[in-house]
């Protein structure tokens, strides 16, 4: 942890994920300003004797995953050739569409 507090890094939760009579499994949380920042972090604890960084992820990226974030429009369109100009067409010069 005093290496993420060295780097900036804002430190979150720790879980245990496996542990046993050799090895300690644990998922950190880190909290990086950017791509760059989140890099030098992960360099940094790479550094440390005795620890072995098996796998990093990004919260956001993680939420894409399997399709949890769409993109949904505010207006429901009709079909584009149903489509109408929602002001005028003749008043600016435009060409109607039937």
């Amino acid at each position: 942890m005093r290496v993420i507090a060295r780097q900036r890094g804002d430190p979150g939760a720790v879980d245990v994920v496996r542990a046993d009579r050799q090895f300690k499994v644990r998922d950190l949380t880190v909290s990086a300003r950017d791509d760059a920042h989140a890099h030098k972090i992960i360099e940094a604890v790479k550094r440390v004797e005795g620890v072995t960084v098996i796998n990093v992820s990004d919260r956001v990226f993680l939420m894409h995953l399997g399709g949890k974030i769409r993109i949904q429009n505010k207006i429901r369109s009709p079909r584009a050739m149903r489509c109408r100009w929602p002001t005028r067409p003749a008043s600016r010069g435009l060409p109607r569409h039937r």
